[in-house]
């Protein structure tokens, strides 16, 4: 219970947040918020289309962090995992 607090606590320090997005992705941050929103009873209040949204006007304009976003396989790959995100 003290992991989960002292995670909680870091999610609302922006330095730690971006240093969190920077070493696991983006884009694995967007497949908890839609599983939490989906899946979880307190995930009601996570911003839901608006994210997928912003996420989408990123990967479109090559915002987006992970280089190799646009290859076939690492997009299937995506699709997949907030298919299965979203279930």
């Amino acid at each position: 219970m003290h992991d989960l607090i002292e995670f909680l606590k870091e999610l609302m320090n922006a330095e730690k947040l971006a240093a969190l997005v920077n070493m696991y992705g983006g884009l694995y941050i967007v497949c908890l918020i839609i599983f939490a929103e989906t899946g979880l009873f307190v995930g009601f209040f996570l911003p839901g289309d608006s994210l997928l949204f912003v996420t989408g006007l990123m990967i479109a304009n090559d915002i987006a962090p992970n280089p190799t976003l646009h290859h076939p396989v690492n997009l299937l790959y995506w699709i997949a995992l907030i298919s299965l995100a979203g279930i």
